[in-house]
């Protein structure tokens, strides 16, 4: 249920939209011990913010279960939404 615009890559954009959603959705991540960043004008266009997340050879099972159990729950409290 996420846009991860078809990444098959170690870095895993999650279209977020707006600037407002995007940073609102990175602060509720960190806020639950993931860090992504968001990623916003003029890096990207306006409307397609992005949270960035970067898999690394040193993580774990438990550290992407937890970055997917972090997104799920977002998504269920309706912190998270992808918008154009």
């Amino acid at each position: 249920g996420f846009d991860t615009m078809e990444s098959e890559t170690q870095i895993i954009p999650v279209l977020t939209g707006d600037i407002s959603n995007t940073m609102r959705t990175a602060e509720r991540l960190f806020e639950m011990g993931v860090f992504v960043p968001g990623v916003r004008p003029p890096t990207v266009p306006k409307n397609k913010c992005r949270i960035r997340i970067s898999i690394m050879a040193t993580h774990e099972d438990a550290h992407i279960d937890k970055v997917i159990g972090s997104f799920r729950r977002l998504k269920d409290e309706g912190i998270f939404c992808n918008r154009d």
